[in-house]
């Protein structure tokens, strides 16, 4: 039997059931929790709180999720401006494209429109619309994967979270919105949840503020690990780090390179989409692409290395090769963009092995040859960014 409750009595925190109600006096009025007009004299207790707290919920976690291949959802309780969505919404890309079909390899954009009655708009183009506002982003996957993959994790043999992903479909961790995304531009990142960062999908394309994580870019390699961080803060990211690398790469072909198994192999069209030498797609169960077996990758982590005979590889008085560590070649040597020298002969870590390295490559496969100032055609970079997230 319903009980007849008042603000009062909630606001003393007088036990309250779900079905209890507040008696408002509004017949016929425009209901502002229900959203629609009729009699509003029988508000209920959960009615009520799902109007004030449900928001609150959303802000804890994505509103804007991909729920299938080519479907992305808006959860239930999700305010955005005076919006708030009362149900989950299911978004069909296809049917929510402002133009033509979906394409591989490519960032798309959703819109809400600032008026009612709400709607959806997907797009290409960064530019809201004019009377939309810009909720959130995704990546659609560049090559099909394929079918039976799988992964060693923690000492079990999982599914790769992308078998049987298309060219087209949506990369789940790719998908940002306006409380979860990545510091910097969301452009060809994907979401890695074990460490709670954002990793570029793809090998990086340009340099300084042009960096960019592009299907298809021409890689930027045979530079210094100091050009490499400068491109990545150019762009509001910094490279990975050892732990980051092995987490954005779970899941990656592991103890092969790519196929073809040069330098033209890893490097011709550009970034994204290869296959190894067992004709498996290189990629991560987030979507993270080539980071195993096509070329070295700059870690911001520094280690104490040597091989040989205490023999260490980076710049010298004229050009590039063995340093004897605790001779005279230790600097200081002038670093790339006359920014400074370096002393010393710490190497900085490249991981997941390059197209010459075969079976000695994969997600924890580490090089600490390097000093900071040494580069190659086989060495490249890769950005990261923070999570962001914001209250709505």
């Amino acid at each position: 039997m319903e009980t007849k409750k008042t603000f009062r009595d909630l606001l003393n925190a007088v036990p309250l059931a779900d079905d209890d109600v507040f008696a408002l006096h509004q017949l016929g009025a425009f209901n502002p929790i229900l959203q629609q007009n009729g009699d509003t004299r029988r508000l209920t207790v959960k009615e009520l709180m799902n109007y004030f707290m449900l928001p609150f919920y959303a802000a804890s976690s994505p509103f804007l999720i991909a729920s299938d291949r080519r479907k992305l959802t808006i959860k239930n309780g999700t305010k955005i401006g005076d919006v708030i969505i009362r149900q989950d919404i299911e978004l069909n890309v296809s049917n929510t494209l402002d133009t033509g079909a979906i394409t591989n390899g490519k960032d798309y954009y959703v819109f809400i429109s600032k008026t009612t009655p709400i709607n959806f708009l997907i797009s290409l183009n960064k530019t809201a619309p004019n009377g939309f506002t810009r909720i959130g982003e995704f990546h659609t996957l560049c090559a099909s994967v394929g079918n039976g993959l799988t992964y060693e994790e923690g000492g079990e043999t999982k599914n790769h979270l992308l078998n049987g992903y298309v060219a087209g479909d949506i990369l789940p961790y790719s998908v940002s919105c306006l409380n979860h995304r990545p510091f910097s531009e969301p452009e060809g990142m994907a979401y890695i949840p074990s460490l709670d960062f954002w990793s570029d999908i793809y090998l990086p394309s340009g340099n300084g503020i042009n960096t960019k994580s592009v299907y298809q870019g021409a890689i930027t390699r045979s530079r210094q690990y100091v050009d490499f961080v400068e491109d990545m803060f150019c762009v509001k990211k910094e490279l990975l780090d050892d732990a980051e690398f092995a987490a954005a790469m779970l899941g990656s072909n592991e103890q092969t390179a790519v196929a073809g198994e040069s330098a033209s192999a890893a490097t011709t069209g550009g970034a994204g989409g290869r296959v190894d030498t067992a004709g498996r797609r290189m990629i991560s169960i987030y979507g993270v692409e080539e980071g195993c077996g096509s070329l070295w990758q700059w870690l911001r982590t520094t280690s104490a290395a040597g091989y040989g005979e205490n023999l260490i590889y980076g710049q010298l008085t004229s050009g590039y090769g063995d340093i004897f560590i605790g001779t005279a070649n230790r600097g200081p040597f002038l670093q790339a963009g006359n920014k400074g020298s370096f002393y010393g002969v710490v190497a900085t870590l490249r991981g997941g092995g390059s197209y010459t390295d075969g079976s000695s490559c994969g997600s924890r496969a580490r090089n600490a040859l390097y000093a900071r100032s040494g580069r190659g055609g086989d060495a490249t970079g890769r950005g990261r960014s923070s999570a962001l997230r914001i209250s709505l």
